[in-house]
């Protein structure tokens, strides 16, 4: 389901950027251990694909703010 708001970004992000995006997501539900389906994943994608069409690209940023939105719930 999250992998979804991935897919539709293309246009805004390159394909590099968007793979990183998706290993920067898997890595932090995985070390939540949230499901990747969930809301509360869903949710971190739409923040990590805005975050990044903001310009906010560093890696752990971008892991730093996943982080922070899976933990808040």
């Amino acid at each position: 389901m999250s992998y979804a708001a991935f897919e539709r970004v293309g246009a805004q992000l390159s394909p590099e950027q968007i793979t990183d995006l998706q290993n920067i997501f898997d890595g932090v539900c995985f070390e939540c251990l949230q499901d990747r389906s969930s809301h509360v994943a869903n949710e971190c994608a739409a923040v990590l694909i805005r975050s990044a069409q903001r310009g906010i690209l560093d890696h752990e940023m971008l892991r730093d703010i996943g982080l922070a939105v899976l933990r808040r719930h």
